[in-house]
Order: structure tokens, then sequence, then C-alpha cells
């Protein structure tokens, strides 16, 4: 699978505000409201006023995933602000998932991955593991895109995706899964 090359480019930030954003909060919900649609947000709830800090606070409910929880939440110094903030961080998890990402796993050794594509070693990452990775053992691999080299490359599939589980004969040396590292944005750069 041939990705595009990434290229990160000098954005103009909004003006006025204190903030990383390029588009404006209104740009954004016009944008992830019909996506999150689309992956089964079903409820997005106004929480606010449920303690009395009265920090702008929303969630966003997506069930039946293979997530750990199925209700996201977002703040921010508006309403409209914590309203995008849960929904991108709904869509970032989904995108997050094995489901949404099952036809683009590669599966194979490393050894044998790394002779038709650049791989990534699973022994070359700093994640706790729970036994040593042989070069011989199947894994499960995902296109990537390596920013420092600018080329594509295949990436451990336990270390791109949140709650993967390996279908036999495939193995995940790597102890834990978490989301570190997760973004979502208008654009790369707000990522």
């Amino acid at each position: 699978m041939e990705l595009e090359p990434i290229l990160l480019r000098s954005q103009k930030k909004l003006r006025g505000k204190v903030s990383s954003r390029i588009k404006s909060v209104e740009e954004t919900l016009s944008t992830v409201l019909p996506v999150s649609s689309n992956i089964g947000v079903t409820r997005l709830a106004d929480i606010t006023d449920m303690d009395i800090l009265g920090i702008p606070n929303f969630s966003a409910v997506l069930p039946g995933t293979e997530d750990y929880i199925w209700v996201y939440s977002g703040k921010g110094s508006t309403r409209l602000e914590a309203k995008a903030s849960a929904l991108m961080e709904s869509v970032e998890r989904y995108c997050s998932l094995p489901s949404s990402n099952q036809k683009k796993m590669i599966q194979g050794s490393y050894k044998d991955v790394s002779k038709v594509s650049k791989t990534l070693h699973p022994s070359n990452v700093v994640e706790p593991m729970l036994f040593e990775y042989d070069e011989e053992m199947i894994m499960d691999f995902l296109p990537g895109y390596d920013l420092i080299n600018n080329e594509q490359i295949l990436v451990p599939t336990p270390l791109a995706l949140f709650r993967y589980s390996p279908k036999p004969p495939a193995v995940n040396p790597f102890a834990y899964h978490h989301t570190n590292g997760l973004a979502s944005g208008n654009v790369l750069e707000e990522a």
C-alpha cells in the first residue's frame, strides 16, 4: 500500500487567540460533525453544569466499539470548543481501533517483511516487551510514515493501534497498549 508523502508546512494560526489552531471552532465542527455521525457517535452532551467549576465540558458517546470506554470528553474555554474537543477525541480513538484498520494489516515475520519493505524493528522501540522478539516470529504490520527520513515504513501493528489483539499465528511482544501518540486536528500540522 503506497502512502502519500507527508509534508509538514508552516501554517498560519488563528489571529487574536491563544491557540495552536489553524481553523476556527466553527470550521472544525462543520468538518467533524458528519464524520462523528458516520463512525457511530450517538449522543453529544453538554455536561458543563454537572459540577461547580463551570469549565465548558462535553461528552460524545460512541457505543459498540472494542475500546475500553465509549464516552469521550472534551473541554475548552467555550462550549463550542468543548463540543469540538469531545467529537475530535471520539474520532481520534475510533481511528486507533483495529476494526477500522483491519484491511491495511500485513502479516509476516520481520525477517520476511523487511526484505520487501522498509520496516521498523520491534526491538528498536522504547516500549516494554513481554518477551524478546525473534525476527522469525509472525507479527502484523501497518503502513506508516517516517517523518525524519521522509519515507514509507511498516510499523508493528501493536504500536499503531489501541486494543489490538493478534490473530494466530501472529504475536504481540509488547507489554501494554495505550493511546500515547494519538493526535487529531483539522490539518496535519494541528495534530
